[in-house]
């Protein structure tokens, strides 16, 4: 049993005893994902009561250094998991990278050559380079519409807002909406960046369980009633990293309590352009556009580089949308805007779109062939799968296991809007990586991994 030394100091008994566990943790003494030793246990080997290590206990859970588990005991986290956004890794150890959920670059040369050979062409090319008024040229505006609506959501062109991105489409709609130490509820598993995106706005964050169906309304109704939240963040669509997309009937569910309870809904489309028409639910925004901000981008489905997301806002928040694109990036990038609204319009985008569908569905077969055997969820759309661990495996020691193996994958504890929550999960990402000869050696050795290798 893991016994630290307690140095005579003049403070509390459980304030050195939390500095301890730390130092282990920082040190390497304790791993992630490691069990501390039951408190009574380890309160008898010391000679200290059993409040004076709970309270020690409960500090280092404080400080992010642990996490309890109701029924299974106090668990060492990944330190500073909070603070750090998943990103590709390069070159080294750490090439084979699954933790970052990027997908794989879909255009051609010639598509590129020819995209910016159009750009001189244009006549009002010399604009491309100016600020704009409203932040937006009216020809990318255009452009965005065709997207959104594509996506199920009517609007005209002059409604829409373009952004870096769909997360930064979300980071913008929290600005609008929430002040700092405003409430805001995210599924309580979810993407790093929306739960970075929450904690930079210095914003209180809610975690609403998940089900087969996504977020729970019932559990959402009372967290509603109880506290009052400013807004929802939710992804309806291939839900990150559990994948689940939202049936229509509980969309209608979630839209008829926001209605109730006056909070607005931070709809990320971000996954919505990789599911196929008849595969995809009428959107949150098209059932409730007085009530959603609708933020969707091509980084997921067309090319990532591109950073060009468009946002649907209430008329009533709109203008504070506007200023918050401004406060935060000024505007997006023309010469990117006039490139996407391009692709958008004369079929580019769509065929972009097909091809990052076809790759996304060889890897997920690679990786059903490869971990089958395991409980998994993948869909043939996605970007990643997700990796529910068996015992007794616990997913920062899992995780902290796989980059010793040169490995990165993303524990459930990064992607937790709780804490203290108890999923015990993995999500790796399988569009990263380059080849997919490379692929499938990442795949085995998390494989070899699991069984004990």
């Amino acid at each position: 049993m893991w016994t630290p030394e307690i140095p005579a100091a003049s403070g509390p008994k459980y304030v050195a005893l939390a500095h301890a566990i730390a130092e282990a943790a920082r040190s390497g003494t304790l791993l992630p994902g490691t069990r501390l030793p039951p408190r009574r246990a380890l309160a008898a080997r010391l000679g200290m009561n059993l409040s004076t290590v709970s309270k020690a206990y409960d500090l280092a859970a404080e400080m992010g250094i642990v996490a309890g588990e109701v029924g299974r005991g106090t668990f060492v986290r990944m330190l500073s998991v909070p603070e750090r956004m998943p990103w590709p890794k390069s070159g080294g150890v750490d090439a084979l990278d699954m933790s970052s959920n990027f997908p794989f670059p879909s255009a051609s040369n010639d598509e590129l050559r020819l995209a910016f050979e159009t750009l001189g062409s244009l006549p009002y090319s010399a604009d491309l380079l100016r600020y704009h008024p409203n932040s937006a040229h009216p020809s990318h505006l255009a452009g965005g519409a065709a997207w959104v609506r594509n996506l199920g959501v009517e609007t005209a062109p002059e409604r829409l807002l373009i952004t870096s991105g769909a997360i930064h489409g979300v980071f913008v709609s929290l600005l609008a909406v929430a002040r700092p130490g405003d409430l805001v509820l995210l599924e309580e598993l979810t993407s790093p960046a929306i739960i970075g995106a929450c904690r930079a706005l210095g914003l209180r964050i809610g975690a609403v369980p998940l089900d087969a169906g996504g977020l729970r309304p019932d559990v959402l109704e009372a967290m509603v009633k109880r506290e009052r939240p400013r807004a929802l963040v939710v992804v309806p669509n291939l839900q990150n990293p559990t994948l689940t997309t939202m049936p229509v009937e509980r969309r209608g569910q979630i839209v008829e309590i926001a209605r109730r309870f006056s909070f607005i809904l931070i709809e990320d489309d971000v996954y919505g352009p990789l599911l196929r028409q008849p595969d995809r639910p009428q959107p949150l925004a098209a059932m409730a556009p007085e009530r959603t901000c609708f933020c969707t981008s091509l980084s997921k489905s067309v090319a990532p580089g591109l950073r060009i997301g468009y946002l649907l806002m209430p008329a009533s928040l709109r203008a504070d949308a506007l200023n918050a694109i401004r406060v935060s990036t000024w505007m997006t990038s023309p010469l990117l805007g006039q490139i996407a609204a391009n692709w958008i319009l004369d079929g580019t985008a769509g065929r972009l779109c097909e091809r990052q569908r076809a790759m996304t569905g060889r890897r997920q077969d690679i990786a059903r062939q490869i971990l089958g055997e395991f409980d998994i969820v993948t869909h043939d759309a996605a970007l990643h799968l997700l990796l529910r661990l068996p015992e007794p495996w616990r997913a920062e020691q899992f995780s902290a296991h796989m980059q010793q193996q040169g490995v990165a994958v993303l524990p459930s504890s990064e992607m937790s809007a709780d804490p203290g929550g108890r999923q015990n999960v993995v999500r790796l990402s399988l569009c990263t990586i380059d080849s997919e000869t490379a692929l499938q050696s990442a795949l085995t050795v998390c494989r070899t991994v699991l069984r004990g290798g």
